[in-house]
């Protein structure tokens, strides 16, 4: 997406006083700054589709921690079942309005993510979608990776099935969903992470493979044994026809639902010819910097600007096909389709495998520390939360009260974003000013593992925290009030509709 030059440039301007500061060592709990219970603030909470929801808890001035200022924590919930996580970026070397990089993705909520540069503009680490790198700086980077795994009763389930009985074959939506669509039926048992259910218009619980209570007004209580469904809207109808007594079965359904991860992942891309054989190795995609060392850049219409020329360079049209190699390399534009690979270092040589009218493949892949297939990657900051403990650091910067951003998750299928600022305007310093006011990155993590995460990293924080959501049809700030400054940023981060 374009940008205004005077925008960039206000950004550039911004990076004279501000540098980029990343998450500290392990965590020393007798420094930490003390972190108050969510009951001193004031809560509310705006609906979002498919059970999600958006809690802001407002604390008083001097209430939240050690700063005097009010104090904000907004958090959003979703389910993955209903929901993905996906990374939202401008064009590369420039910055976007955050509402229009949520816009990009038709996001439920956004928030900004990873740490980036104020000089190029580049995030710290990749992006990378449907299994193919979008941006990624040479060597490895930490990223939250995405993969699809099996769903189970645990995380819920949303797949169709059956539930069969002696009257009636009525169709289920899924299994310990957080939410009951409308017209729909969905089951639960005992592996609902709440005790109390989604509400519904008719419920009937099946035991041992018989229908063994029927609910005129539905329920909301999870059950001990077999399976409690229950119907919204005109489904109720098909539920009200079983039997008290009566036989009925029904079947898990099989799913996917995505799955996140903290890890490291490093560029393994290749260019190969029509017969499948290696002409160069990608180190680095859409990616500045000056001097490079060595590697294979490859670079795309993402690319804002000229690519920097290489000691050689290759040249490919929105077909891959080669229309030019210089073995001296020289800058180029980009247009729309078409490719550069520019040649640096001990890689110049790679090159000469190339030849104008040569049809090539270029797979932009990454390869994880883990080996794990991720579809998804972004860049994030320290783990904060592990396996349900706290492990954020309370030494130098990240044990400063200011704005922060961090992403949370759990083993329920759960995701969270959440943002802690003052929750009102503050003019230190006109437009574009330092924002004060917020929390620790301690104390953020100790608000979301009481909200349920028991996974999370940070983000980028400071001015550039920043979350909106789609509220009565159009982007309203969560952190701070509508029409407050926020600063443009290169990369965020969405929640949206599976």
């Amino acid at each position: 997406m374009s940008l205004k030059a005077g925008a960039r440039l206000l950004a550039i301007a911004l990076g004279l006083t501000f540098s980029f500061v990343g998450p500290a060592g392990p965590a020393h709990a007798d420094t930490c700054e003390a972190t108050k219970p969510l009951s001193n603030a004031t809560l509310t909470t705006s609906e979002l589709p498919n059970g999600a929801t958006i809690a802001r808890y407002q604390f008083p001035p001097g209430t939240a921690n050690s700063s005097g200022y009010a104090g904000r924590l907004a958090v959003a919930k979703g389910n993955l079942n209903f929901f993905d996580v996906a990374p939202t970026h401008s064009s590369f070397r420039e910055v976007a309005s955050q509402e229009s990089l949520a816009a990009s993705v038709d996001a439920v909520v956004h928030v900004n993510s990873d740490f980036f540069d104020f000089n190029s503009l580049l995030p710290y680490s990749a992006i990378g979608t449907n299994s193919r790198l979008d941006y990624s700086p040479q060597g490895s980077t930490q990223v939250v990776g995405i993969r699809l795994v099996s769903a189970t009763s645990k995380t819920g389930i949303r797949g169709k099935t059956y539930l069969k009985t002696a009257n009636k074959k009525v169709t289920v939506a899924g299994l310990n969903l957080p939410a009951i669509t409308t017209n729909s039926v969905v089951a639960f048992n005992s592996q609902y992470p709440n005790l109390q259910l989604p509400t519904g218009s008719y419920s009937i619980l099946v035991v041992g493979g018989k229908v063994k209570a029927k609910f005129a007004n539905g329920s909301s209580v999870r059950p001990n044994a077999g399976y409690l469904f229950t119907a919204n809207g005109t489904s109720a109808t098909l539920l009200r026809a079983a039997t008290l007594g009566g036989s009925a079965s029904y079947s898990l359904p099989k799913a996917k639902i995505p799955a996140l991860s903290k890890d490291r992942v490093t560029s393994n891309g290749v260019v190969t010819d029509s017969s499948g054989k290696t002409l160069a190795t990608i180190s680095a995609v859409n990616f500045y910097k000056n001097p490079y060392d060595s590697g294979v850049v490859y670079f795309n219409d993402e690319y804002s600007g000229v690519s920097p020329a290489g000691d050689s360079t290759v040249l490919l049209n929105a077909s891959s096909v080669v229309t030019r190699v210089s073995n001296s390399g020289f800058s180029s534009s980009i247009s729309n389709g078409y490719k550069v690979l520019q040649f640096y270092g001990a890689s110049a040589s790679q090159a000469s495998a190339f030849s104008v009218g040569m049809k090539v493949t270029v797979k932009p892949t990454f390869v994880a520390t883990s080996r794990a297939s991720y579809t998804t990657v972004f860049g994030a900051g320290h783990t904060i939360i592990s396996n349900g403990s706290v492990t954020a650091s309370c030494v130098g910067n990240v044990d400063t009260i200011r704005p922060r951003t961090a992403l949370g998750w759990d083993d329920f299928g759960n995701v969270y974003l959440a943002t802690t600022t003052m929750g009102r305007d503050w003019l230190d310093g006109g437009a574009g000013g330092y924002r004060v006011g917020g929390s620790t990155v301690h104390q953020i993590a100790d608000w979301l593992k009481t909200l349920g995460a028991t996974h999370a990293v940070s983000l980028d924080g400071g001015g550039s925290t920043t979350m909106f959501a789609m509220l009565s049809g159009s982007y309203h700030r969560m952190d701070l009030p509508d029409g407050v400054w926020t600063r443009w940023i290169p990369a965020g981060l969405a929640i949206k509709n599976r």
